[in-house]
């Protein structure tokens, strides 16, 4: 006979939803510290979840019985924004959506939105030192945002376009983040749920707007953005229509931009903590790069470079939880999973866990190394997810990720200003709760 999951007991009625809503990500890590490898979490009513921690375990849901696991959606208003989108699509809407969206992300076309990343990069960070400390985490977001813009649109998007979008997403990511475990539904109306209601349909407005745009252009015109390889995406079977693009587009802008943002964030803050760590990567930089800017041919070369990003990723992985529901019961662990549980595996919690990583706590990224990373797990490191729904845009964030922090790194230096605090706030990402303010000075001065 299968045995219960242990787990905490909660309150009655809501369960642990008040330490969720309050602690995240650190409320799932102590819980499995406390119990072990598969817990129990209750939520409200007879609501149960179920964190998954262990390696093996994972690989069983996301990949060896990922058909008894549905993608569950975490937030309504997430949900309004992103629609039926590859991220949160299943079964054969989503089969056929990753086979008619894989040809835009082949490396090639990737490749082509190399240029314009730097340059977005570069254009951002112009004027960082000119008026004191900055608020790195925001900055970051801008950053990634206007890269993520380009790689959609190129340039057939323009300024106010821009702020429209950003005002949008900007607007529900907040109030889904907020409602992630108690969640006002968007038909109540009330004057947040109506304001996000108006953000959405000026969204969807812009977004059809520039695809109709898009439809007209050809011949020498004819862009490489993604946008336009979206367009062009067919098979025998089926092409997207024009709420499948509507859907597609905005999954891609919310699952990019602020990933990237959190992740280069705590990255900046990561290395400001370990000055020997950021002097061996600024040494990398210098011998293999000097003063140019990166090219794609340069990228294998900065291999300590991929290692501080990949420990960056484990430290803080952007996405913490990713959240299914099960068809039908089913057992993990030795323990009894009963149908339509809902289960969570989280890169957060799996990323420290002690039977895979020494000193977990630890920031090193020489543990990414090819002798220690040699017979690891395949399932002990999974920032991106895993198994067949692996990030489609896996790729792509990683350039962003080496070609903004090479850019930034040679010409700036970061340094925390003192005393201001740093603590994770759990959202749809891991953020810091009072932003990052960073001292900014060229990088040719020690500070």
């Amino acid at each position: 006979m299968k045995k219960p999951a242990p787990g905490p007991q909660g309150y009655p009625l809501v369960g642990v939803v008040p330490f969720m809503i309050k602690q995240g990500a650190e409320y799932l890590l102590s819980a499995f510290r406390q119990y072990g490898d598969v817990v129990e979490l209750r939520l409200l009513g007879s609501m149960r979840m179920f964190l998954i921690s262990h390696p093996d375990d994972v690989e069983y849901v996301l990949r060896k019985n990922h058909r008894n696991f549905l993608v569950k959606r975490p937030s309504m208003h997430l949900e309004a924004m992103m629609g039926n989108g590859l991220t949160l699509s299943n079964g054969e809407l989503w089969v056929q959506q990753r086979r008619l969206m894989q040809p835009a992300f082949h490396r090639q076309k990737i490749e082509a939105t190399m240029a314009s990343t730097v340059s977005q990069v570069a254009e951002r960070i112009r004027h960082w030192g000119a008026a004191g400390p900055i608020e790195l985490a925001s900055e970051m977001e801008q950053l990634s945002l206007n890269a993520m813009l380009a790689a959609l649109f190129g340039s057939g998007i323009s300024n106010s376009e821009t702020r429209r979008i950003t005002d949008a997403v900007a607007l529900v990511l907040r109030v889904a983040g907020r409602g992630m475990f108690l969640e006002i539904p968007p038909f109540v109306p009330t004057p947040e749920n109506l304001r996000v209601k108006r953000a959405l349909k000026d969204l969807t407005q812009v977004v059809l707007g520039l695809i109709e745009q898009r439809r007209h252009t050809s011949g020498e015109e004819q862009r490489q953005d993604l946008l336009s390889l979206l367009l062009e995406a067919h098979d025998e079977a089926a092409s997207l229509s024009e709420q499948q693009l509507r859907d597609e587009v905005t999954s891609l802008l919310v699952a990019g931009y602020e990933s990237t943002a959190v992740t280069l964030t705590w990255m900046f803050y990561l290395l400001s903590q370990d000055p020997g760590v950021e002097q061996r990567l600024r040494q990398e930089i210098g011998t293999v790069l000097g003063d140019r800017a990166p090219t794609l041919a340069d990228l294998p070369s900065l291999e300590y470079l991929n290692q501080v990003i990949s420990e960056s990723m484990r430290c803080y992985p952007a996405f913490w939880a990713m959240t299914r529901q099960t068809i039908a019961d089913d057992e993990i662990g030795g323990y009894s999973i009963p149908a339509r549980s809902l289960i969570v595996v989280s890169p957060f919690v799996t990323h420290k866990h002690p039977g895979f990583w020494e000193e977990p706590d630890h920031f090193d990224p020489d543990r990414f190394n090819p002798e220690r990373s040699a017979g690891r797990h395949r399932f002990a490191y999974f920032p991106f997810g895993a198994g067949p729904r692996v990030c489609i845009g896996e790729r792509q964030a990683r350039m962003v990720l080496q070609l903004s922090l090479v850019t930034i790194l040679q010409q700036y230096r970061l340094k925390p200003v003192p005393d201001h605090p740093v603590e994770i706030h759990t959202s749809m990402t891991i953020r810091p709760k009072y932003g990052m303010l960073m001292h900014v000075s060229p990088a040719g001065l020690q500070s």
